[in-house]
């Protein structure tokens, strides 16, 4: 949308951003919990992870072992499931509208992931016409920080920014709310007229 009219928009902020490349960012996020688990000493980790094995996934297995462990590493098992919480919780739902959104998750990875290495990158551009931000924790397994900074350093757009937040991963918009608005007021609010 960003791309395609431009003018409807004051900036574009992302987070825990894909990087554009699924098939690399799965793959270099499945090195990096392999990593840790070995120097942390979680055999459990390094048993399912190594089970596996690096992807590509031919099914949603892999992909959901993977996001298990980076759900643990980034310490997004707590914040899901607080979330989930929040659902039994809410005025109208159900357990099985929970139920259902967790079978969608399973449908999801099982018949989206082979198709993620088709994702064309000429879709996302190498060039946007609003200034780019990106605010992404430092230690996101899901989507590594690296290969999103690589991604906005060869991004052109007008003015740009890559700002990590520590002590957080993927779901840092979440898990750190306060510095994830502090970055939007002082980067992002400027631009608003």
């Amino acid at each position: 949308m960003v791309k395609a009219r431009p003018e409807l928009f004051y900036a574009f902020v992302g987070t825990g951003l894909v990087a554009a490349d699924f098939a690399r960012s799965s793959a270099v996020a499945y090195t990096a919990l392999v990593d840790r688990a070995s120097r942390q000493g979680d055999t459990r980790a390094l048993q399912e992870l190594k089970g596996v094995g690096p992807p590509p996934y031919k099914d949603g297995k892999g992909f959901a072992v993977q996001h298990k462990w980076a759900n643990m590493a980034e310490g997004a098992d707590v914040f899901l499931a607080s979330a989930l919480g929040f659902a039994l919780t809410a005025p109208g739902y159900s357990a099985r509208d929970i139920n259902d959104w967790f079978d969608g998750q399973n449908v999801s990875g099982e018949r989206l992931v082979p198709y993620f290495d088709e994702l064309d990158r000429k879709l996302l551009g190498a060039e946007l016409a609003v200034p780019v931000f990106v605010i992404q924790g430092a230690e996101d397994y899901t989507t590594p920080t690296s290969l999103a900074m690589a991604y906005v350093d060869a991004l052109r757009a007008p003015r740009k920014a890559f700002v990590t937040i520590e002590g957080s991963g993927h779901f840092t918009v979440f898990t750190k709310q306060e510095d994830f608005l502090k970055e939007l007021r002082t980067r992002v609010l400027p631009l608003i007229h």
